[in-house]
């Protein structure tokens, strides 16, 4: 695994690692002695981080993996739930739960590289990223039936609508692990390759995420969000809705793209070549009629020749 390394002027925290390198940042939970538990602390510290790209468009995709190549997360620390009330415990399950929540609503696409084993709260905080890949030797599951508890973070809904009511049911009832392979059939994650390649894999996944429009993915992420919770109708109309926000964007875009072209036009039209003419009226919704000695734009359907052409 490549050794996750901090921006010049940041430090590595206690438990959680933070490194931005170009428009992809890097979230690492690094306790690989406690498995990578989800301590009050560290959750603390996720947050954080989450809070820090909501203010960071620059960055326009997230990886988010854990320390060693053993333990993704194995879920809340068992030491700190121990001596626990039922308030305290409840306390805990809206802590995960608002942490995932906030991670699922980050306008960045977010690729989990699920590095081992992934368990309870660990597998909870998983499927609120966006896609998962996984190390060929990694582990899913839910063991809280084992100890007497259940999920409380968001884990039960996410799975049932990730990988079907079948395979949810059979997860929580039982409390069995599933390796890769399995996680891979059921739709839980996206690839499985070789433990070494893992975190390369899901910077070069993320990294192709983040060149594209960061405006789309928003929108695109937005959408899915409703389409999860809705009847197909409704989601079919969110879908259109945000469709048609996008489109009225990129025209924005596109004006405002064609404006600079244009008044470049005005200061160096002899700066413009023919792709470039093309291109701008293109934007501006022309078409072009390449004449003996001059090239002309004109309105979209208008016969050649036509009267009112303005000659560049």
């Amino acid at each position: 695994m490549t050794e996750l390394r901090p921006n010049a002027g940041e430090t590595p925290t206690d438990g959680v690692d933070f490194a931005v390198d170009g428009a992809v940042a890097t979230i690492r939970i690094n306790r690989p002695r406690a498995a990578n538990a989800l301590s009050a602390d560290v959750r603390e510290r996720l947050l954080a981080c989450v809070e820090r790209l909501e203010a960071m468009p620059r960055v326009r995709a997230v990886v988010l993996t854990g320390a060693g190549e053993k333990v993704f997360a194995a879920g809340s620390d068992i030491r700190e739930m121990l001596p626990m009330t039922a308030s305290q415990s409840v306390a805990l399950s809206e802590s995960i739960q608002r942490l995932a929540s906030r991670l699922a609503a980050l306008p960045q696409p977010v690729v989990c590289a699920v590095n081992g084993w992934c368990l309870g709260g660990g597998l909870e905080l998983a499927l609120a990223c966006d896609i998962r890949i996984a190390a060929d030797h990694a582990r899913f599951g839910l063991p809280e039936a084992r100890i007497g508890i259940m999920t409380g973070g968001g884990g039960l809904p996410r799975l049932v609508r990730i990988a079907g009511g079948g395979a949810a049911r059979a997860m929580a009832l039982t409390g069995d692990v599933i390796d890769a392979r399995r996680a891979y059939e059921l739709g839980l994650v996206w690839l499985v390759c070789e433990r070494s390649r893992l975190l390369d894999e899901a910077r070069a996944l993320a990294g192709r995420i983040a060149s594209l429009s960061p405006v789309a993915l928003a929108q695109i992420k937005r959408t899915m969000a409703v389409v999860e919770n809705a009847d197909l109708a409704s989601g079919i109309r969110a879908e259109a809705r945000r469709a048609q926000h996008l489109t009225q964007a990129d025209v924005g875009r596109r004006i405002g793209l064609s404006q600079k072209r244009l008044s470049m036009l005005e200061r160096h039209p002899e700066r413009l070549s023919i792709a470039q003419l093309l291109s701008l009226a293109g934007a501006l919704g022309f078409d072009i009629v390449i004449q003996s000695r001059s090239v002309v734009a004109q309105p979209p359907g208008t016969p050649n020749g036509g009267d009112a052409q303005p000659e560049w």
